[in-house]
Protein backbone atom coordinates (compact mmCIF):
# COMPACT_ATOMS: atom_id res chain seq x y z
CA UNK A 1 0.00 0.00 0.00
CA UNK A 2 1.35 3.36 -0.73
CA UNK A 3 2.02 5.84 1.72
CA UNK A 4 -0.30 8.77 2.53
CA UNK A 5 0.49 12.42 0.89
CA UNK A 6 2.57 14.58 3.37
CA UNK A 7 1.08 17.99 1.42
CA UNK A 8 -2.26 18.50 0.01
CA UNK A 9 -2.56 18.65 -3.62
CA UNK A 10 -5.06 21.98 -4.50
CA UNK A 11 -6.43 20.66 -7.62
CA UNK A 12 -8.40 23.50 -8.19
CA UNK A 13 -4.90 26.53 -7.78
CA UNK A 14 -3.71 23.56 -9.88
CA UNK A 15 -5.89 24.19 -12.98
CA UNK A 16 -6.26 27.78 -12.27
CA UNK A 17 -2.82 28.54 -12.59
CA UNK A 18 -2.69 26.25 -16.12
CA UNK A 19 -5.18 28.23 -17.57
CA UNK A 20 -3.75 31.52 -16.61
CA UNK A 21 -0.81 30.80 -18.17
CA UNK A 22 -2.61 29.46 -21.63
CA UNK A 23 -4.28 32.40 -21.41
CA UNK A 24 -1.42 34.78 -21.51
CA UNK A 25 0.55 33.17 -23.61
CA UNK A 26 -2.31 32.88 -26.30
CA UNK A 27 -4.68 35.88 -25.91
CA UNK A 28 -3.59 37.88 -28.89
CA UNK A 29 -3.94 35.19 -31.14
CA UNK A 30 -6.43 34.79 -33.78
CA UNK A 31 -8.77 31.63 -33.57
CA UNK A 32 -6.76 29.98 -36.58
CA UNK A 33 -3.28 30.69 -34.20
CA UNK A 34 -4.70 29.16 -31.58
CA UNK A 35 -5.48 26.34 -33.26
CA UNK A 36 -2.23 25.76 -34.69
CA UNK A 37 -0.85 26.51 -31.21
CA UNK A 38 -3.02 23.54 -30.08
CA UNK A 39 -1.84 21.21 -32.75
CA UNK A 40 1.76 22.36 -32.60
CA UNK A 41 1.83 21.17 -28.65
CA UNK A 42 3.14 17.33 -27.95
CA UNK A 43 2.49 15.78 -24.52
CA UNK A 44 4.74 15.08 -22.89
CA UNK A 45 3.32 11.41 -21.42
CA UNK A 46 4.26 8.73 -24.01
CA UNK A 47 0.34 7.28 -23.91
CA UNK A 48 -1.22 10.29 -24.30
CA UNK A 49 1.02 11.33 -26.62
CA UNK A 50 0.21 8.54 -29.15
CA UNK A 51 -3.17 8.64 -28.33
CA UNK A 52 -2.72 12.68 -29.91
CA UNK A 53 -1.22 11.34 -32.77
CA UNK A 54 -3.66 8.30 -33.16
CA UNK A 55 -6.28 10.99 -33.38
CA UNK A 56 -4.68 13.18 -35.55
CA UNK A 57 -4.39 10.78 -38.15
CA UNK A 58 -7.84 10.17 -39.21
CA UNK A 59 -8.44 13.91 -39.00
CA UNK A 60 -5.58 14.82 -41.59
CA UNK A 61 -6.36 12.04 -43.94
CA UNK A 62 -10.04 13.39 -44.23
CA UNK A 63 -8.30 16.97 -44.44
CA UNK A 64 -6.40 15.56 -47.77
CA UNK A 65 -9.73 13.72 -49.07
CA UNK A 66 -11.57 16.59 -48.66
CA UNK A 67 -8.72 18.69 -50.17
CA UNK A 68 -8.71 16.10 -53.05
CA UNK A 69 -12.46 16.18 -53.69
CA UNK A 70 -12.52 19.96 -53.70
CA UNK A 71 -9.50 20.27 -56.32
CA UNK A 72 -12.09 17.46 -58.73
CA UNK A 73 -14.85 19.81 -58.00
CA UNK A 74 -12.74 23.28 -59.47
CA UNK A 75 -11.17 20.77 -62.35
CA UNK A 76 -14.67 20.20 -63.44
Amino acid sequence: MTAPATENFDCIRFVREARARIHEETKHMSAEEFVQWLRARRPTHPELAAMKDRSIEPLEAARRAAAARAAERQGD
